[in-house]
């Protein structure tokens, strides 16, 4: 399966603005965490192809594999509202 040119279907000042900010988080944010947060989105949106990537990018910079565990079980939590200003899950 080959994966969506993003530059080719997305509005190119989004793209260069997306791309700016990856360039800033790369150069301010640990490149470990950077890979802990590209797992659990990948996680979140439920794609096993970048969960596997991302994850061999993370052991391969040297994160410990203990970390990479404990983002599993995190799933999407219901979130609990009594102000009414959403759903309420019982």
């Amino acid at each position: 399966m080959s994966r969506i040119n993003l530059a080719a279907v997305a509005a190119p000042e989004a793209y260069r603005l997306v791309r700016g900010l990856e360039t800033y988080i790369r150069g301010n944010l640990d490149h470990t965490v950077l890979e802990l947060v590209k797992v659990r989105a990948s996680m979140l949106n439920g794609c096993a192809f970048c969960v596997d990537m991302h994850t061999r990018e993370a052991l391969g910079a040297g994160e410990d594999s203990r970390r990479l565990f404990v983002l599993a079980p995190g799933g999407r939590r219901r979130r609990s509202s009594t102000s009414g200003s959403g759903p309420r899950w019982r």
